[in-house]
């Protein structure tokens, strides 16, 4: 027995890229899949679509993928022209001596920008691949596992259920006993008083 609910995680890393995959899931009639993961990764989504399909059949199921790349520091050089270029006609018309400064150079917003590769490695398909079916086992376990803890729930319940319609039953015979004896005790008080003669009659009318 499996739960509709799980959690699983799987890493990989090679050429300096390091993928994180993970899956979780809550209760669905039919599985509903989402993805959370960055745009240059869509062109693989028919395929993780069919993957998942094969291993998880029902439940609202939530994929998280992170792509960590090298950082690469570029500096935006037609920016860093452009100011030069403003500063300098700048202090020409203030008739000022104009001398570059580096330093002052950078604070100007944006002039170095830290990005990551978005261009996609060949070896990429096979690490995002790598950390999914890591997820995915893992994910089936917790499943497994939480299935176990559902099934004993299930029998707990069950056995208190039928405990206690075994106690109504009991307690039924009981009261249907006690209500007998009652009966019979009150027949045989009415039959002291009543009019035998009289009893004999109506008997005898419900006879015919």
């Amino acid at each position: 027995m499996k739960s509709m609910t799980g959690y699983g995680a799987g890493k990989s890393q090679g050429s300096g890229i390091t993928y994180l995959v993970s899956l979780r899931s809550v209760n669905g009639r039919f599985l509903e899949m989402r993805f959370q993961m960055p745009s240059e990764l869509y062109v693989w989504e028919r395929e993780l679509r069919e993957v998942i399909q094969k291993e998880v059949h029902r439940g609202r199921l939530t994929v998280f993928v992170e792509r960590q790349a090298p950082l690469k520091v570029v500096p935006q050089k037609a920016l860093a022209q452009e100011w030069l270029k403003a500063l300098k006609s700048l202090s020409y018309d203030l008739k000022m001596e104009f001398k570059p400064d580096l330093n002052n150079l950078l604070q100007v917003p944006d002039l170095i920008q830290v990005k990551s590769s978005e261009a996609l490695a060949k070896n990429e398909k096979s690490l995002f691949w790598e950390a999914l079916f890591k997820a995915l086992r893992s994910f089936q376990k917790e499943r497994q596992r939480e299935g176990r803890a559902l099934e004993q729930d299930l029998k707990k319940h069950l056995r208190e259920l039928k405990g206690v319609v075994n106690s109504i039953q009991k307690q039924r015979t009981r009261a249907q006993k006690e209500l007998r004896k009652k009966l019979e005790e009150r027949a045989r008080e009415i039959l002291k008083v009543v009019d035998t003669p009289r009893l004999e009659q109506e008997v005898g009318f419900l006879l015919e």
